[in-house]
């Protein structure tokens, strides 16, 4: 199977946007004045009431939406150095981008919607080089 420079960017950005965005898991949120310290205050301090035994703070429930992103970016471009190490045909490799540019379109969507302008560029970006690597391999051998 030969893999492009497309390929090759894809994975580079997959596990980088992973990587820097697990980033904000360690270093925690800093707030820059008091209402946004209330903020952050109130988010760890209310706890939310969904079933017994369970009441995570609304930083809970943050930081596992965030690491699950972390986790599934990092996956992705794993999975994609996996595939390339077994030298997969390219229909099966097609196949594989096709499914990530749906799903990554779709996250490219949402965060540039939701979020800040860091993860907007990285997942856009990724989506980008996953179109372009798709639009790149050839169906066939």
């Amino acid at each position: 199977m030969r893999n492009g420079l497309w390929v090759m960017l894809s994975i580079i950005f997959l596990l980088i946007t992973g990587l820097i965005h697990s980033i904000g898991l360690v270093a925690g949120l800093q707030g820059q004045n008091e209402a946004e310290n209330k903020l952050i205050e109130m988010m760890h301090s209310t706890k939310l009431d969904v079933g017994p035994l369970f009441s995570p703070s609304m930083a809970d429930i943050f930081t596992a939406l965030s690491s699950s992103f972390s986790w599934w970016y990092v996956f992705a471009g794993v999975l994609l150095i996996y595939l390339r190490k077994r030298m997969i045909d390219n229909a099966t490799l097609k196949g594989v981008l096709g499914i990530y540019v749906i799903f990554f379109g779709t996250s490219a969507v949402v965060m540039f919607f939701l979020t800040f302008l860091p993860p907007i560029i990285l997942t856009v970006l990724t989506f980008g080089f996953l179109v372009m690597a798709y639009v790149t391999v050839p169906k066939t051998n």
